[in-house]
């Protein structure tokens, strides 16, 4: 009897997490990060599983995207110790994306501690005269709470110290990168279309979502009262047709469908307005010397971004402005999507092979180091910066739109969905004054949008994608998608003729499906 139940992306588009039972064996689906507030280092959490990790027998990741895989170095920190299956690219950038989160989150439990450490000064002056006080500071700035705590002082002032750091609350990041080289040895590579038991009487097989580099969707295969059934959770759905990526593999004779629903309700406009729309935003930065700051993620977004600049700027020679890549990470990703390139289309892969690579071109600058980030974040348009995260929720764009959004003559330009909650989504929505790193800023910046550059099927592509399932489908659940995504994808499924469709709500379980 296979049995599901939510932990994540329930009625929401982060943190997807799903864990199928099957004879006393458990096996999760995804192990994302919630993603919303900056994260959970932010907050000061190490957010706790609702089930106990080191009882999960397996995991099948769908993707390398944070909120599908960014939880689970925090599984194995916390017991987890079983294999984890996915496909060779998903691995391989999984361990770029996780080593930059470890490092990210502990930067955000140093700024929680500055945070903390600032907001009782009042407390600590009350104790420390004002040169033992300035000397704390400057300590603290530098190397953080143990060195501060080791000035030499008076014994009295440093016990009365001590007693301070310790009344601040306990900050530890979810994972570090130690937790992140134990997660990387449990990955076990899976081809497409390879069949792996999981457990005796339940096998899953990968096939290409279309979604970035290396996406699958997972098909479960087991049996029910002697009959044979099959589970498809599609992960990301890919929206097909698109230039560097295959089109999403459909499954046949599909019993039980668990589909993402980030754009349930809502209709792309069309891919032949890309080039077109960014030739008319970069005739805008050249006329008024200003910027175009394009929040991505550094896998999938960026590498997509790069390719239509690049035909845009073959297209319009006349337009090229420096485009700058602010994204350590991003090249790290772009080189895997150049190693992996016999999961790309297989024009895109004859065209690498011959030394055409999409992702160089004249103008084009990775940047690596702070200090190059610092210069051009200075330095006047026009130009083009894309950097990450995707929804502003850390990373360098946060400085980049510190610097820009005040100028009513640059523009932010989205082609991510912007999760609620994120600086992304206010900034969409542009709500002003936003708040960056704590700090209120005017939104004058034009804010534009490309939504044909999305990664995810809108609503008639995921009714294509529904229709080539065969007619056997009896139960659907709509996941990763806001509620009103969700409840249209289920209303659009049970117009197909399925008569049990689900939206279900976190921790929600389902038995015997």
């Amino acid at each position: 009897m296979l049995s599901l139940q939510f932990h994540g992306a329930a009625q929401t588009v982060t943190g997807s997490c799903i864990e199928a039972g099957w004879a006393g064996r458990r096996i999760l689906l995804d192990c994302g990060l919630v993603q919303g507030v900056r994260n959970e280092a932010a907050a000061g959490l190490k957010r706790p599983f609702p089930f106990d990790p080191a009882g999960v027998d397996a995991v099948v990741l769908s993707h390398a995207h944070l909120d599908h895989s960014g939880n689970i170095p925090a599984l194995v920190r916390q017991g987890f110790r079983g294999p984890i299956y996915t496909t060779l690219p998903t691995r391989d950038l999984c361990y770029t994306m996780f080593h930059d989160t470890a490092h990210l989150q502990t930067d955000d439990v140093r700024l929680v501690k500055f945070m903390h450490f600032f907001e009782s000064l009042p407390r600590l002056q009350q104790s420390c005269d004002d040169a033992y006080l300035e000397r704390a500071i400057q300590s603290f700035t530098a190397a953080g709470f143990a060195e501060a705590a080791a000035l030499e002082t008076g014994d009295d002032k440093l016990a009365r110290f001590l007693r301070f750091l310790e009344a601040l609350p306990p900050l530890d990041p979810p994972y570090d990168e130690g937790d992140v080289d134990r997660a990387m040895e449990l990955f076990r590579a899976v081809e497409y279309a390879e069949t792996v038991p999981l457990a005796p009487g339940l096998d899953v097989t990968l096939n290409d979502a279309g979604h970035i580099l290396g996406s699958a969707s997972i098909c479960l295969d087991y049996t029910r009262e002697g009959e044979p059934r099959r589970l498809l959770f599609t992960g990301d759905l890919g929206q097909g047709k698109m230039p560097l990526l295959r089109d999403p593999v459909p499954v046949a004779d599909v019993n039980v469908l668990v589909t993402e629903s980030t754009y349930g309700n809502h209709r792309h406009s069309r891919k032949g307005t890309i080039v077109g729309r960014l030739a008319e935003h970069l005739r805008h930065a050249k006329r008024n010397k200003s910027k175009i700051i394009i929040p991505a993620f550094s896998v999938g977004r960026t590498q997509q971004l790069l390719y239509y600049f690049n035909k845009a700027f073959a297209k319009h020679e006349k337009l090229k402005v420096p485009v700058i890549v602010d994204s350590p990470m991003a090249r790290s990703a772009t080189q895997a999507y150049e190693i992996h390139r016999n999961f790309l289309k297989k024009h895109m892969q004859r065209q690498m092979l011959a030394g055409r690579t999409p992702f160089v071109f004249p103008k084009l600058r990775y940047i690596f180091d702070h200090r190059e980030s610092a210069y051009f974040r200075m330095r006047k348009g026009p130009m083009v910066v894309i950097s990450a995260s995707g929804m502003c929720q850390g990373g360098r764009i946060l400085k980049h739109l510190a610097c820009a959004v005040t100028n009513p003559l640059n523009i932010v330009l989205m082609v991510e969905y912007q999760a609620g909650g994120t600086l992304g989504r206010s900034i969409a929505k542009r709500e002003t004054p936003v708040q960056i790193r704590g700090i209120n800023y005017p939104l004058n910046a034009k804010v534009h949008f490309i939504e044909a550059m999305s990664g995810h099927a809108d609503a008639p592509r995921l009714r294509a994608f529904y229709e080539r399932l065969g007619g056997k489908m009896d139960t659907a659940f709509c996941v990763h998608g806001e509620p009103p995504q969700c409840k249209a994808n289920a209303k659009m499924l049970t117009g197909l003729g399925v008569p049990n469709v689900h939206v279900p709500v976190l921790g929600q379980r389902f038995e015997n499906v």
